[in-house]
């Protein structure tokens, strides 16, 4: 319903109705930011759809690995503000406990997701990134200067559902 003003136009109320709606979507806008944090995204995703290659090697380094976690101050030599990224591999047929590989991100703190991506390591040699998608972790990549390629989509997963596994780190079990 327009409210008249005295004259009979409802053009000014029409105007400071667009203007409230204006300010009301930059406020929004504004909270639904991506985040910048790689803290922002802990936690544990399951491996989708490995894209893997390497050069004259007979195994498939993508064999196997199953999870990818993001975590903090989890292990011994790594404080408890300190992040690694972790991948647990193995056969839940044979063993139900997986096995992990972990690594620290040591400029976590001081690095920020830039373009949608965030550069794991400053090794020359080799390239690690996380891929940032709708505000969400998305996917892993490597590329190593052997040729070596590896690349994971990312979908994030309940420690809770996955009681076909066990995800135990040193001293958890």
């Amino acid at each position: 319903m327009m409210v008249k003003n005295p004259k009979g136009s409802c053009l000014p109320a029409l105007l400071k109705s667009m203007g409230l709606i204006l300010a009301v979507s930059v406020l929004s806008a504004c909270a639904t930011t991506q985040k910048t944090d790689l803290e922002d995204y802990i936690g544990l995703y399951e491996v989708a759809e490995p894209k893997c290659h390497a050069v004259e090697q007979s195994t498939d380094p993508c064999e196997g690995i199953l999870f990818f976690e993001l975590v903090k101050g989890r292990f011994m030599g790594i404080g408890d503000t300190d992040l690694a990224y972790v991948f647990w591999s193995g056969d839940p047929a044979i063993d139900p406990e997986l096995q992990y590989s972990a690594f620290l991100i040591g400029h976590a703190h001081s690095a920020k997701i830039e373009e949608g991506e965030f550069r794991l390591n400053d090794e020359e040699g080799a390239e690690e990134k996380l891929h940032f998608a709708n505000g969400k972790l998305a996917a892993y990549s490597a590329q190593y200067a052997s040729g070596r390629s590896v690349q994971y989509a990312l979908k994030p997963v309940s420690r809770g559902a996955l009681a076909h596994v066990r995800l135990n780190y040193p001293g958890n079990e």
